[in-house]
C-alpha cells in the first residue's frame, strides 16, 4: 500500500508541475514574441527564448519516491557487480572447455622448470588408459651389454682361478704325502684327492668356454688360454692319481716312491701346465690391474 500511495503522490506531484511548466511557458513565448518584435521593429538582434532546464541524476531520483529509489538503485547495482566480477575473474564464469590446466593458467600458476621439456614443449605427457607406453631408456653405455659389464666378466674369470687355486693346494699336500708313502692321509686319500680335483678343473674348463668375455680387452683370448691351462692342470691332477694309486698296490719306499713312472708323466705335464699359465698370466695380469682385481703367478692356481 505504501508503494501504491507513493506512486499516486508522484504522479500528482508531476501532473502539477506539468501544469506549472505549460502556464509558465505560455508566459515566456509572450514574453519572448514581443522582445522578438521590438527587436525586429528597432533593427536591433533577435532575442532567444528561455534556455532549456537540465536536471542531474541527483534531482530526478530525488523525485521518485524511497522504494522506487530502492529498488532503481538494486536493478543498476546487481549488474554492475556482476561486470566487475567477470572482469576480475573471468575463468569463474566460463564455460568448461574440458581442459583441466585452464583454469591453472587463468590463476598465474608459477613456472616450473621441471615441468618443461628441452623445447619447452610443456611438461610429460600423460598416458591415456588401455595406451602402451614407449621406453625411454637410455642406450646402453659404452663398456656394457646384455652379459653385464667389463668389471663383472673380467670377475667371473678372476673366481675361476681362485677356485682352481684351492684344488691347488689339496694336490700339493697330497704330492707331499705320498711322496712319504702316505703317513698322513694315506694313498688311498691322496688318491682322491688327486682324482677330485682333476675332475674339478674339467669342470671349470668346461665354465670358461661358456663365460662371456665380449667387454673385456682380448677377451677371445684370455679364455683360450685359460681354458688351455686349466686343462694342462687336470691331466696333471690325473697323472698323480695314477701315481698314488701304484704306490698303493705295489708298495712305498719313501727313498724310491718319486721313481715311479706315472710321477715323471706327472712332472713332464705340470711343466706344460706351468707355461700355459705363464702365457695366460702375460695377457691377464694387465687386464686385472685395471679392473683392480689381484694379479697371479703360475703356481698359485
Amino acid at each position: 500500500m505504501a508503494d501504491a500511495w507513493g506512486l499516486e503522490g508522484e504522479a500528482a506531484g508531476r501532473a502539477e508541475e506539468a501544469d506549472q511548466d505549460e502556464k509558465s511557458g505560455e508566459s515566456d513565448e509572450g514574453r519572448g514574441s514581443g522582445r522578438a518584435a521590438g527587436g525586429r521593429a528597432g533593427g536591433g538582434a533577435a532575442v532567444l527564448g528561455p534556455r532549456p532546464t537540465y536536471y542531474s541524476h541527483q534531482e530526478i531520483l530525488a523525485t521518485l519516491a524511497p522504494p522506487v529509489r530502492r529498488r532503481l538503485t538494486w536493478l543498476l547495482a546487481v549488474p554492475l557487480v556482476a561486470l566487475l566480477l567477470m572482469v576480475l575473474r573471468p575463468w569463474t564464469y566460463l564455460p568448461d572447455t574440458g581442459d583441466e590446466g585452464s583454469a591453472d593458467q587463468g590463476q598465474g600458476a608459477p613456472y616450473d622448470p621441471a615441468t618443461e621439456d628441452d623445447d619447452g614443449a610443456g611438461g610429460e605427457e600423460e598416458t591415456a588408459p588401455g595406451e602402451e607406453t614407449t621406453s625411454t631408456d637410455e642406450p646402453t653405455p659404452t663398456g656394457e651389454s646384455t652379459n653385464g659389464t667389463a668389471v663383472a666378466q673380467a670377475s667371473e674369470v678372476d673366481r675361476i682361478l681362485e677356485e682352481s687355486s684351492g684344488y691347488r693346494e689339496s694336490v700339493s699336500t697330497a704330492v707331499a704325502d705320498a711322496t712319504a708313502c702316505g703317513p698322513q692321509a694315506g694313498l688311498t686319500e691322496d688318491a682322491a684327492d688327486f682324482q677330485a680335483a682333476a675332475v674339478a678343473r674339467e669342470g671349470l674348463s668346461t665354465q670358461v668356454e661358456g663365460l662371456a668375455v665380449d667387454l673385456i680387452e682380448q677377451g677371445p683370448e684370455v679364455q683360450r688360454l685359460l681354458k688351455e691351462a686349466l686343462d694342462q692342470s687336470a691331466a696333471v691332477d690325473y697323472d698323480f692319481a695314477a701315481w698314488a694309486r701304484g704306490l698303493q698296490d705295489g708298495g712305498c719306499l719313501p727313498d724310491t716312491a718319486t721313481d715311479a713312472e706315472p710321477y715323471r708323466t706327472a712332472v713332464a705335464d705340470s711343466a706344460k701346465a706351468s707355461a700355459a699359465k705363464e702365457a695366460f698370466l702375460v695377457v691377464w695380469n694387465p687386464i686385472a690391474e685395471s679392473h683392480t682385481l689381484r694379479t697371479w703367478q703360475a703356481d698359485q692356481f
